[in-house]
């Protein structure tokens, strides 16, 4: 499977977030076959039919609606690729969190990670509100200044939140999605830090519940069981190890709880389908748009 990574140098300096039109990222990947990115998207997509398969869900594309799709997220398009136009935002994960005291903030976005598909349908006022913040953050990005970034984390945070609001709105989540803290919680000390060795049993003894209990709401926030936020966040970290670090095997196991290599090496055989060797050679050197 093809992973497409970020590219934080285009722009001459240290850049976690991108955007454009379709004219601007002519190698955006709209293909059958199956791949990811290792950073968020929020694509607007304003013109062109067809489907997206996310995962196992199949999403219908209309004109004027938001796609959200968060990293390593298996994806494989079904359009014609001539006859669609779209903005997009891309950025990492790090870019908001080096600026937030809150890593929960984009794991509280349940249009990012819930149960319901990754896709809002805006009218006529919403689209153009959202078509305009977005040509802000783009500008912003092809004029870079010294305080950009700061003026780029306001933009984003701020459109993130609105397109959050009409999506709790779209899929009536305003009582579900105050109600499951113990879950968000779950996933904000996975998100913080993984603790070495910890099982889900671990997390909910901490989180003073039951491994049971931390399932039933994960499932009914994520629609994913707890163990596999877990193993979702794991195998995130086994891969950012291979790509941005030195580190050997060894090291990676012992950093990530493994108590041999050979468990590391299974468990990233058994999710991904390839040896950490054939993983580390095929996507080190990196695919970007």
């Amino acid at each position: 499977m093809r992973i497409f990574n970020f590219n934080h140098t285009k722009y001459n300096r240290k850049l976690l977030i991108d955007g454009g039109s379709k004219s601007v990222f002519p190698g955006y990947f709209l293909g059958e076959e199956e791949h990811a990115t290792d950073f968020y998207e929020l694509i607007l997509w304003e013109s062109g039919s067809g489907y997206l398969l996310l995962d196992d869900r199949k999403i219908s594309l209309n004109a004027h609606s938001v796609i959200f799709i968060p990293p390593y997220k298996k994806r494989r398009w079904q359009v014609k690729k001539s006859a669609v136009s779209f903005h997009i935002i891309l950025f990492r994960e790090d870019f908001l969190n080096e600026f937030l005291k809150n890593h929960l903030f984009l794991c509280n976005m349940p249009c990012f990670y819930g149960r319901n598909p990754g896709l809002l349908a805006l009218n006529t006022s919403q689209w153009k509100e959202t078509l305009e913040l977005t040509e802000k953050i783009i500008n912003e990005i092809r004029q870079l200044q010294t305080d950009s970034d700061m003026m780029l984390h306001a933009q984003l945070i701020y459109l993130i939140s609105l397109l959050s609001r009409q999506y709790i709105r779209q899929y009536d989540l305003s009582a579900e999605h105050s109600d499951h803290i113990l879950s968000q919680r779950f996933r904000q000390m996975l998100d913080t830090g993984l603790k070495s060795g910890y099982t889900v049993a671990d997390y909910a003894r901490e989180l003073g519940t039951s491994r049971v209990t931390l399932n039933k709401y994960c499932v009914s926030s994520f629609g994913v069981t707890a163990g596999d936020l877990l193993r979702e966040r794991l195998l995130y970290e086994v891969k950012s190890e291979l790509l941005y670090t030195n580190h050997s095997l060894k090291e990676i196991a012992d950093l990530l709880g493994f108590k041999e290599i050979s468990n590391l090496s299974r468990f990233f055989r058994h999710l991904t389908g390839m040896t950490t060797s054939a993983y580390k050679k095929a996507y080190a050197p990196g695919l970007y748009f």
